[in-house]
């Protein structure tokens, strides 16, 4: 999906997009995902559960001596 921005006087920005592929997290969640819901880009939203693991992978994109991958395999199943 195409999504464009036009952003003036900003002199730094973090951004992050998370992508989850529909048929594991279906199976993870252990019940179906409607398709309709997932063709439309959410964007201004807010849930605590995303903006955690946002700030997870943010922290650990900035370590200077990165964590184990089992560090991110781990850590997104538990939200």
């Amino acid at each position: 999906m195409d999504l464009w921005v036009d952003i003036a006087g900003v002199e730094y920005l973090r951004h992050l997009d998370i992508h989850f592929d529909a048929d594991v997290l279906a199976g993870r969640l252990m019940e179906e995902i409607d398709p309709r819901r997932l063709r439309d880009a959410k964007l201004l939203f807010s849930d605590e559960r995303v903006m955690t693991l946002a700030g997870l992978i943010a922290a650990e994109i900035a370590n200077p001596e990165p964590l184990h991958d089992l560090y991110g395999d781990g850590s997104v199943w538990h939200f």
